[in-house]
């Protein structure tokens, strides 16, 4: 899943909304070009009355204009809009030196030892003012 933090954000703000789009119905969704890089495709889109959008090179003020009630963004700040949560992604690994490092690694092969680094990459925000 650290690969593919852009799928793990879009299932995540599906399940967060679950309820909402039960009851209000219709949304709009804005996913930027990382997380559209990074695992989201038209197969995750689970509510039929949601618009989801791709529309590149987009300013952050334009995301309010346009209408979008939620965002998944590689910014951790928008103007308009709360953090609600953000997903890990891959950003490199490193060699353990302490032996509690070990205990968490991956052994790539016999005696190697390698922990993923991570690091936030992708962001679920809702218009400020909008649904939990």
């Amino acid at each position: 899943s650290v690969n593919y933090p852009g799928g793990v954000a879009f299932r995540t703000l599906h399940d967060l909304t679950e309820e909402v789009a039960r009851d209000k119905g219709k949304a709009q969704v804005h996913v930027d070009v990382l997380p559209a890089m990074t695992g989201v495709t038209r197969f995750g889109e689970l509510h039929e009355n949601w618009t989801y959008s791709k529309t590149e090179d987009l300013e952050m003020s334009e995301y309010e204009q346009r209408g979008f009630d939620y965002l998944l963004s590689s910014h951790p700040h928008v103007p308009g809009y709360v953090l609600w949560e953000q997903v890990e992604g891959f950003a490199g690994i490193r060699v353990p030196t302490s032996i509690r490092d070990i205990g968490d690694s991956l052994s790539v092969s016999k005696g190697l030892h390698l922990l993923l680094k991570t690091r936030p990459q992708v962001y679920i925000h809702r218009l400020s003012g909008g649904h939990d």
